[in-house]
């Protein structure tokens, strides 16, 4: 009966360990994905790129890549997700970087969309 106990709490135990380390996951992935919608506001409602950090957003996205490829290998859901929104996000803000920089090939203007005038 004693033995039947204690195996009955190991496995609670067990389950409530992988449980819980589950949610910290999950909630540390949310956190994670919220933490950059202010960054990508404020880059679009500004429509200028001076003080982002190019790379600091390229070594971001290596980092995530990092954290997808340690997510599959481990069958880690939560991290998988988290590298993988948090990617998505940096990878965002790398293209609006780029669009709403000084100087933008696409567009041919300087300065914030001002067309520069050669006579």
């Amino acid at each position: 009966m004693f033995i039947v106990i204690l195996k009955l709490y190991k496995y609670s135990v067990r389950y409530l360990y992988s449980f819980m380390t589950s949610i910290y996951g999950w909630i540390a992935s949310s956190i994670t994905l919220i933490y950059k919608l202010p960054q990508i506001y404020k880059l679009y409602k500004r429509k200028t790129s001076d003080d982002i950090s190019f790379p600091s957003l390229f070594v971001q996205s290596i980092g995530y890549c990092f954290y997808i490829a340690h997510g599959v290998s481990m069958n880690d859901f939560p991290i998988i997700t988290m590298g993988s929104g948090a990617l998505f996000q940096t990878l965002i803000l790398i293209g609006m970087y780029f669009y709403y920089s000084d100087y933008c090939n696409v567009c041919g203007r300087r300065d914030g969309g001002e067309d520069d005038v050669v006579i």
